[in-house]
């Protein structure tokens, strides 16, 4: 059975990380380096393998209007 994957608008996937087919991952999303998305991951969140879970919205910026992903 083919499986569709989306990845959201502004969202930035760092070297070696692995999203597994038919996971949806939100927009303005950091995927860190060699994380794997198993499950969905909401809007606006950074994951990354060290923490080994989803972590909270990043409140680190005023406003993540402002904040550019290249």
């Amino acid at each position: 059975m083919k499986q569709t994957t989306y990845i959201g608008e502004g969202t930035s996937i760092s070297g070696g990380a692995t999203i597994l087919p038919g996971i949806r991952i939100g927009k303005k999303v950091i995927i860190g380096a060699g994380s794997v998305a198993t499950k969905n991951i909401e809007d606006v969140r950074l994951f990354m393998v060290i923490a080994r879970k989803i972590k909270e919205p990043l409140m680190i910026f005023e406003s993540l209007n402002t904040f550019n992903f290249y």
